[in-house]
């Protein structure tokens, strides 16, 4: 019996990796494994792509205007029963899909393809296991009511060969400007501006005296109000925007000194 072999797609997908643009980062982006020849390796990058096997041999190959399939096992140019790819991606991404070139139906159950598909959600969450069938374009997201995915596991039942990966980067916010912080006695009055795509603001402080900054809680507004303990000879703040698919960089900090006016 020929041994299972297993091996991973590492993609490292992602439009604008830092910065307060981030937030416009949501256009849809299909990553085709076809028309680049026929090239069987270990480590395959494109750009910011790149796909690396879990563990040894088998290898990637991507067969010219057909797709990705895997090296080992009965063929070398589809995935087949027992192997499995792990796409994975640098943001969660809603509008997930794969487009199958070619799919068998070797139980002659009339499902051509049946492929087991692992989701993962924000913070790496398993998602469960649905099973994905047919050939064209298979719709993952659709399949996971729409969750944002960060990674899926391909393991089909029946051989396929994937031909293009699609998604939409999820809309980060962005960083939130114009943070300025006002004291009266220990009460400090923070207000920023309103950052794109933001659901909720996280407050962060750090007395004098302090190594690092405390998360004070969210707020759905542009504003927040601080106490700061008696004897606070100073006091730093930053925000950071939040929306369900994660947060902002950090809005520049301000420093507050209490008065007792």
């Amino acid at each position: 019996m020929a041994r299972l072999r297993f091996v991973s797609c590492w993609l490292a997908l992602v439009v604008v990796l830092t910065g307060a643009a981030s937030h416009a980062s949501a256009q849809a982006v299909t990553v085709s494994f076809s028309s680049k020849g026929t090239v069987s390796t270990a480590s395959f990058r494109e750009a910011t792509l790149a796909s690396t096997p879990e563990v040894n041999p088998p290898l990637l190959r991507f067969t010219a205007a057909n797709g990705l399939g895997v090296v080992g096992g009965t063929a070398d140019s589809v995935l087949d029963a027992g192997e499995s790819v792990l796409f994975a991606l640098d943001l969660a991404a809603t509008g997930v899909s794969y487009d199958v070139q070619f799919a068998q139906d070797s139980d002659s159950d009339g499902a051509f393809g049946e492929t087991d598909v692992e989701g993962y959600g924000a913070d790496g969450v398993w998602l469960g296991t649905v099973v994905i069938s047919g050939v064209g374009s298979r719709d993952i997201s659709a399949a996971f009511a729409g969750q944002p995915l960060t990674a899926l596991r391909v393991r089909p039942l029946e051989r396929i060969r994937i031909r293009s990966l699609s998604y939409t980067p999820a809309a980060l916010p962005a960083a939130p400007q114009g943070l300025v912080g006002r004291a009266k006695a220990y009460k400090v009055n923070l207000a920023w501006q309103t950052a794109a795509d933001a659901e909720v603001y996280r407050i962060f402080r750090k007395l004098n005296g302090e190594a690092a900054f405390s998360d004070l809680g969210v707020t759905a507004v542009t504003a927040y109000v601080d106490y700061m303990p008696g004897g606070t000879a100073s006091a730093q703040y930053y925000v950071v925007a939040e929306n369900g698919f994660g947060g902002s960089p950090p809005s520049a900090t301000v420093t507050v000194l209490p008065t007792f006016r």
